[in-house]
């Protein structure tokens, strides 16, 4: 069924209804997201970017987002407590009177971590990916639902290619907690007007085009399927992880 509605989505490149959408996407680096915030952008979008490291070129991406955008937010307040995702989400929701789609960008991060690491130890990686994103869904969520506004909250998580038994091992973790939770915050929301859905790239996003033979290797192809679950196509679409090792 996943694989079916993937092809589905992707396979298509015109999207209507998305003028004007008020976009929330978190986690955005130079080399992480960029094609994602792009096709939002030109779509017509507005949209509320958090980063978590401003520099020179992300300052130039913010630029050429802003030419193509309706308008562009920017904050760089960290996600790192339940007071900073409140914080952040109240502001968000206030810069264009609301918030249409979420995404939340996360990597994680096995830099450092023995190839014998504990299990203990890798799950502490783990919360500490999927902590900020599923912060915001929770705050986001019950926002939309009091505004009884079809919404969207996309959590995307990848994952450098494992080179060692713990890297591989944090990698299977978080799909399948990933999954779990995605399934419980959309039923958590079912009927209130909020989908919830998520997207486990094969590899992390930015690598070489046909490097990855599965469907959503690509940071472009990633922003497509976001594209169509935003769009009018995905209205009906909740509670699904999207997994790219599972496509092609």
């Amino acid at each position: 069924m996943v694989m079916g509605v993937v092809e589905g989505f992707v396979d298509s490149v015109q999207h209507s209804g998305l003028e004007g959408t008020r976009v929330l996407i978190t986690g955005l680096k130079s080399r992480h997201g960029v094609e994602i915030a792009r096709a939002f952008a030109e779509q017509g979008c507005r949209l509320v970017l958090q980063t978590p490291e401003m520099n020179s070129d992300l300052a130039i991406v913010l630029e050429v987002l802003a030419s193509d955008a309706e308008d562009v937010r920017v904050s760089e307040t960290a996600i790192d407590n339940d007071a900073a995702a409140l914080k952040l989400a109240q502001w968000a929701s206030g810069a264009f009177g609301g918030l249409d789609v979420v995404i939340n960008l996360a990597c994680l991060d096995d830099a450092g971590l023995e190839p014998d690491a504990c299990l203990e130890e890798i799950e502490d990686r783990l919360s500490a990916t999927l902590s900020g994103p599923f912060r915001i869904t929770q705050v986001i969520a019950n926002r939309m639902q009091l505004t009884w506004k079809d919404g969207l909250i996309l959590n995307i998580v990848t994952q450098r290619d494992a080179e060692t038994p713990a890297a591989a091992q944090l990698g299977r973790i978080a799909r399948a907690a990933l999954s779990a939770l995605t399934r419980q915050e959309a039923a958590r929301w079912a009927g209130k007007a909020v989908r919830v859905n998520a997207i486990i790239p094969a590899a992390e996003l930015g690598c070489l085009p046909g490097e990855f033979e599965c469907g959503l290797a690509s940071e472009c192809e990633i922003a497509e399927l976001a594209l169509r679950l935003a769009s009018g196509h995905g209205k009906t679409i909740s509670g699904l992880t999207f997994d790219a090792a599972l496509v092609g």
